[in-house]
């Protein structure tokens, strides 16, 4: 069933089909709603009684709202209603939810502290195997506020703010499909996929905007939530190393995407299906000023080599590298070295 709207927003059609998939994956998940908590959007699941207490929010929803998730769980999703909400949205909300249907509106809603903020929120219910509704899906779409059609540069930082929400939703979407593949190839280029547009959401953040020691923590950031992404259950030991790099903003979005496809080698052509190992990833300066990025592990390497998406990802890095002056290593043996050395920026091409 297509999700109604009460008002018209581009982003719609990307965020119905999100909210749609984290359904479907969470019937076919047996109900397990932690398959919601890698979504870069907030998320929240409420249970479908007259209180509509939420029984989960994921890290996003509570960053989002302020709250923390002894503040949110078992409170009704009312709590986030405050003066600026409008009662018609109230009850828009209200009768969607009586008739069972997925719906989208725009509602202002209530921060910790007591300040507002609008959002587009989509709702899906969760039908269980005889068609009945037990629980509720819930996104929040934090929306920039209204510019004056004259300010150049407020224009400008609404279409990144909305480009971001479009990133984060196939971000959320790309791993909600692939967690409903069976294990295999499909679901691993779905994860691979997912971990490039983590890659691209980051380089779009207000993070890579501001200074060298900003963009170092946020590619630092990148490698914890790949590692974080690939080994969900921790049988890995990853040390992420990761020092201060000077670097552009334009050339931190090569790094990001660089390190992205160094990671994926890691964990697909590295660790493979082996048993529990240990690898490194590095980020770190050179005594030029340039920058290193790097993975180790010390073996028994994956018995297969490269293949499918890794293969085009690390020749998409090598040309990257390349482009950048920079040079592009790699061993693959008893142990799997892949590394990028990179020339302190103006010196290569």
């Amino acid at each position: 069933m297509e999700p109604s709207r009460t008002h018209e927003d581009g982003d719609g059609a990307t965020s119905a089909a999100l909210v749609a998939a984290a359904s479907a994956a969470l019937s076919g998940a047996g109900g397990d709603v932690d398959i919601l908590r890698h979504s870069d959007l907030a998320m929240c699941v409420v249970a479908a009684v007259p209180e509509l207490p939420i029984v989960y929010a994921n890290p996003a929803f509570l960053t989002v709202t302020g709250y923390s998730a002894e503040e949110t769980l078992g409170q009704s999703c009312r709590f986030l209603l405050g003066p600026d909400t409008d009662p018609r949205d109230v009850q828009r909300f209200r009768k969607s939810l009586a008739d069972g249907r997925p719906f989208q509106t725009s509602i202002v809603s209530r921060r910790k502290g007591g300040g507002g903020f609008r959002n587009s929120l989509f709702v899906t219910p969760v039908r269980d195997d005889e068609g009945a509704v037990g629980r509720y899906i819930g996104i929040l779409v934090p929306e920039a506020p209204p510019v004056d059609a004259g300010d150049v540069e407020a224009r400008i930082g609404a279409l990144r703010h909305k480009f971001r929400n479009q990133l984060q939703s196939m971000t959320s979407l790309v791993g909600l499909l692939g967690q409903r593949l069976p294990p295999g190839d499909g679901r691993e280029a779905f994860v691979d996929l997912r971990a490039r547009f983590e890659a691209t959401a980051l380089a779009q953040s207000d993070s890579f905007a501001l200074d060298d020691g900003e963009r170092s923590r946020a590619l630092s950031q990148l490698a914890h939530r790949l590692a974080q992404l690939y080994d969900t259950a921790g049988r890995h030991k990853v040390t992420i190393a990761a020092g201060p790099v000077k670097a552009t903003a334009r050339r931190a979005e090569s790094l990001a995407q660089i390190l992205t496809e160094l990671i994926i080698d890691l964990f697909r052509n590295g660790f493979g299906d082996g048993p529990p190992a240990t690898g490194r990833i590095e980020v770190a300066a050179n005594d030029d000023g340039g920058v290193r990025l790097r993975v180790f592990h010390p073996g028994p390497v994956a018995e297969s080599g490269p293949a499918g998406s890794t293969e085009l990802g690390l020749a998409i890095a090598q040309s990257l590298v390349r482009g950048l002056g920079g040079q592009f290593l790699r061993r693959r043996d008893k142990s799997l070295t892949s590394e990028a050395v990179l020339p302190a920026e103006g010196e290569g091409r």
